[in-house]
């Protein structure tokens, strides 16, 4: 409700991705002050604030406090959830989120013989070529939880997309979720790396 509010002034669209990049930025920006990046995402970051009014500034802050607190109740891809139920998707060459419930089935069978996995490693690895909003990851590290197995000791993840949006996407859930790992901006295929986002439990 509150971002369809800011959307009688500004563009659903425009608030949606403004809302994850800032989310990002101000997350990153405080967890990892020595970041090469740090400048030019305080300087992008000041750049968005421009367009909203002090009192949508704060509705962002109070979105980001619902998202937290919904990520906290049951962790999922809320934000995938949200693109694709305000029909946002269409606007960016039909893009799709994979339901989160496929999601947990997938992970459901990866975990099964986790904990022997783990008897000979400290830690396991997963990689996501093509992230979107960082559900399969999330999915995961719930998996993990019903395996009574500390994703935040025992997994480290590695995020990748060619879209910057989705990028912002899984790096806020993820981070939100204290999930170690690194999110990547650029192509998979052509091992391509534009931007890298480090995760607070990195």
């Amino acid at each position: 409700k509150t971002m369809t509010a800011l959307s009688h002034r500004h563009d659903t669209w425009r608030v949606f991705s403004d809302f994850v990049e800032m989310s990002a930025v101000s997350i990153a920006n405080a967890c990892d002050k020595f970041h090469p990046d740090h400048d030019k995402r305080e300087a992008r970051y000041m750049e968005i604030v421009k367009a909203y009014t002090a009192e949508e500034l704060s509705d962002f802050a109070k979105m980001l406090g619902m998202l937290t607190q919904q990520l906290e109740l049951r962790p999922s891809d809320v934000l995938g959830e949200i693109f694709m139920e305000m029909d946002l998707g269409s606007k960016w060459h039909g893009q799709f989120f994979t339901p989160y419930s496929l999601c947990q089935a997938t992970a459901s069978m990866m975990v099964f013989d986790l904990e022997e996995r783990l008897k000979s490693k400290p830690f396991i690895t997963a990689n996501e070529p093509a992230s979107g909003g960082g559900a399969m990851l999330i999915a995961l590290s719930e998996a993990m939880t019903t395996k009574n197995i500390n994703f935040q000791k025992c997994l480290h993840v590695t995020a990748q997309d060619l879209d910057l949006k989705a990028i912002h996407m899984s790096y806020v859930q993820l981070s939100l979720l204290g999930i170690p790992g690194i999110v990547i901006h650029g192509n998979t295929l052509l091992n391509e790396k534009r931007s890298m986002w480090y995760t607070p439990m990195h």
